[in-house]
């Protein structure tokens, strides 16, 4: 039976249109502070910009991770307070090129009388 490699570090996300979603972005707290996070997020962001991806979005319940993703270009656009009970959600954004999108300052009303 050949030998199981365990990965100390990981990223997935995806892409519609023409944002990238970080879904995931992990790294085993041994390997932590040594950059390998950054350079896994610059490499996602460097391929769907390669693919044609104007801006990535990532959310995090995480205040210490927000700050992370806030260091490296990011801002926040939504705080969804309890989201998950006692947790708020964090959505950030990053433009990764020149953007089409438009900033939507009306509030759009769901659901009828």
């Amino acid at each position: 039976m050949p030998a199981l490699k365990i990965r100390s570090w990981a990223a997935c996300g995806r892409i519609e249109k023409d944002r990238l979603y970080v879904e995931y972005l992990w790294v085993d707290s041994r390997f932590r502070g040594q950059g390998i996070g950054s350079n896994l997020l610059q490499a996602v962001e460097s391929a769907a910009r390669d693919g044609g991806c104007v801006e990535s979005q990532i959310e995090t319940l995480s205040r210490k991770t927000a700050r992370i993703y806030l260091a490296r270009g990011y801002r926040v656009t939504h705080h969804l307070c309890n989201y998950i009970p006692g947790l708020t959600l964090t959505v950030m954004t990053k433009e990764l090129g020149e953007s089409h999108i438009v900033e939507c300052s009306a509030f759009l009303p769901l659901g009828g009388r």
